[in-house]
C-alpha cells in the first residue's frame, strides 16, 4: 500500500491516474478504506483534486468512500480542501460538480 500511495505523487500524470484508479477501487470496501486510511492515503488523495479530470474523479470518489471513518473526516475537513472544492464549483463547465458537492456535504 505504501508503494501504491507513493505513485499518487509521481510526476507522470498517467502514473498518478492509474494509482488513483486502483486506490479508488480499494475504497469500495470497508477493508480497503481501512488499508488506505491507516497509511494516511486520504491526505495524499486530497492533494489530487486539482489534477486531471480523470485523476480528480478517482480521488474524489475514493475520499467520498472513506468518509464513513470519522478520523478521515477530521483529517480532510480543512480550509485547503474546502477552498479547492469551492474553486472547482465556481469554475465554468467543471465536469465533476456532483462529486464535489457530495464530498463537500460529507466534510461540512
Amino acid at each position: 500500500i505504501t508503494d501504491l500511495l507513493m505513485l499518487l505523487r509521481d510526476p507522470k500524470p498517467d502514473v498518478r491516474q492509474q494509482a488513483a484508479e486502483y486506490v479508488c477501487s480499494l475504497t469500495s470496501t470497508p477493508e480497503g478504506c481501512k488499508l488506505i486510511s491507516n497509511k494516511q492515503g486520504h491526505l495524499v488523495l486530497s492533494k489530487l483534486l486539482g489534477d486531471s479530470i480523470t485523476t480528480s474523479k478517482y480521488a474524489i470518489t475514493a475520499l467520498i468512500n472513506m468518509c464513513e471513518d470519522t478520523g478521515v473526516l477530521t483529517d480532510i475537513a480543512n480550509d485547503e480542501l474546502v477552498d479547492k472544492l469551492m474553486e472547482n464549483l465556481m469554475s465554468d463547465h467543471y465536469p465533476l460538480v456532483n462529486l464535489n458537492l457530495m464530498l463537500m456535504a460529507n466534510v461540512s
